[in-house]
């Protein structure tokens, strides 16, 4: 079950690239995101950092939602 909750926003970060394109950067709320996405970032190039603030996160979280 722990390994199925990890790739779930892995999950999502492929979709998203498959039907958006890759992003130049993301930002993630802590160690432990990053630690997931980290593989997913290094393999694509794109570029991480972890931050506090995360208002296009949200938006995306949103709108991934309404697209469900």
């Amino acid at each position: 079950m722990q390994k199925m909750m990890l790739m779930f926003p892995v999950n999502r970060m492929i979709d998203m690239f498959l039907n958006k394109g890759l992003l130049s950067e993301i930002h993630v709320r802590d160690e432990r995101m990053a630690a997931i996405l980290g593989d997913l970032c290094k393999k694509t190039g794109v570029k991480m950092r972890i931050t506090n603030v995360l208002p296009d996160v949200y938006f995306f979280i949103n709108e991934m939602d309404k697209n469900m």
